[in-house]
């Protein structure tokens, strides 16, 4: 039996699958979003993003990634603040576990 050795290091871009399949499964709409979020977090799962970025890095208007925001905050998967044109968003429920287990 041969075994092949895959390379995985580009799943580290994407968010662990549980939280993949409950953004895809509630609200598929924000899947985008919430996959560009967890491409840009830094180590401690924040993001700081200055309003006028928004539609150039999201490709989304204003309004629809703040409704994305909303959205993904009432799942538990983030939270966020928004003062002086800037967004402060951090990822939630990661805890020391990438399984999707918190």
């Amino acid at each position: 039996m041969k075994i092949i050795n895959i390379n995985t290091s580009f799943l580290e871009d994407f968010p662990p699958l549980p939280y993949i399949e409950q953004v895809a499964l509630n609200i598929h709409e924000a899947l985008t979003t919430y996959i560009r979020l967890w491409r840009l977090k830094d180590n401690s799962h924040k993001i700081i993003l200055k309003r006028k970025d928004i539609t150039r890095t999201f490709l989304r208007s204003i309004v629809k990634f703040e409704v994305d925001l909303m959205k993904l905050c009432a799942q538990g998967l983030l939270s966020f603040t928004y003062q002086k044109r800037i967004y402060v968003i951090e990822l939630t429920g990661w805890n020391n576990d990438e399984s999707g287990e918190s």
